[in-house]
């Protein structure tokens, strides 16, 4: 805790002590100040964000499971769903992103689409069918 006071004190000192410009890096004072005067609309991001997140963590849960009761009672489907799971894990959301952006087009759908292969991609299998 002391070393994350020093570092925000530092931080504070350097933006002053060189004049920094605000839109380069803002001193944390800067920062505080822009949270207190737009804290209605951060608080409304914030909510919608989490739910967009809650539902897509929701659907992952939900379709997961569903994939995952499939796989395990058909050989068929496993050899057939596996190498798309294993793909879904090794592409970086980052990648992908922004072309889900432009794709679904309305950005609360995007996040409930970025959340849910951010969960199911986590939760993938790992191991290799028989």
């Amino acid at each position: 805790m002391l070393l994350f006071i020093v570092f925000v004190v530092a931080w504070q000192v350097i933006c002053r002590v060189y004049n920094v410009p605000r839109i380069l890096l803002p001193a944390p004072t800067d920062i505080v100040e822009a949270w207190i005067e737009n804290r209605d609309s951060l608080l409304i991001a914030l909510v919608s964000t989490f739910l967009s997140a809650l539902i897509g963590f929701f659907l992952a849960i939900v379709i997961g499971m569903s994939v995952a009761l499939l796989m395990s009672q058909s050989k068929l489907i496993e050899r057939t769903i596996f190498p798309y799971a294993v793909l879904l894990q090794t592409i970086p959301i980052v990648a992908i992103a922004p072309l889900i952006v432009i794709w679904v087009k309305d950005s609360r759908n995007a996040v409930v689409v970025i959340a849910f292969l951010i969960s199911l991609s986590r939760s993938s299998p790992t191991r290799r069918p028989a």
